[in-house]
């Protein structure tokens, strides 16, 4: 079984991919920062 670490590596070395997954960084920032909050309260 593959792990998901080494398909993300994989598939980071697509650069289209890789473009879209950069042009996510906000998304996945927000997405961090409500978490966080979830979490301290």
């Amino acid at each position: 079984m593959t792990s998901l670490k080494k398909l993300a590596q994989k598939w980071k070395s697509d650069p289209a991919f890789q473009d879209e997954y950069d042009a996510l960084e906000e998304e996945f920032a927000l997405a961090e920062a409500q978490i966080g909050a979830q979490v301290e309260s």
